[in-house]
């Protein structure tokens, strides 16, 4: 994903519609068939309308609550989602909210430095 995104030209489409030319990247991730193959999307922030290039791709992310998580720069990510996703947001009374399906990372310092999970959550059912 990042030799693509790096390498063959999909940084310089993002550089055509991002809102600002700061350091930060966003992840998107989602499931296409349960629990068996996901989508990843690496961008930055637009502010809609905007003219999308040919090739890239919009989602939008709806307006609800999140657990989020910070973790440093050498924190393992699929470790770090692991522990956030499936211990520390259910100690936290809350579960993943599956209905929207899909979960964001944050990189305000860019790709190789710190980074936050976000998890959109409902409260439990206990």
């Amino acid at each position: 994903m990042f030799q693509s995104y790096f390498h063959d030209g999909k940084s310089d489409q993002i550089n055509e519609i991002e809102k600002n030319k700061g350091p930060e990247y966003y992840g998107l991730s989602w499931y296409t068939k349960p629990h068996e193959r996901y989508r990843y999307l690496l961008g930055k922030e637009v502010v809609p309308p905007q003219t999308i290039p040919a090739g890239a791709e919009m989602k939008m992310v709806p307006k609800t609550y999140y657990a989020v998580g910070s973790f440093d720069q050498g924190t393992d990510i699929i470790q770090a989602w692991t522990n956030f996703f499936y211990a520390a947001v259910p100690r936290l009374g809350y579960a993943p909210n599956f209905e929207h399906g899909f979960w964001s990372e944050y990189y305000p310092d860019g790709l190789q430095g710190k980074y936050e999970l976000w998890v959109l959550v409902v409260k439990a059912n206990v």
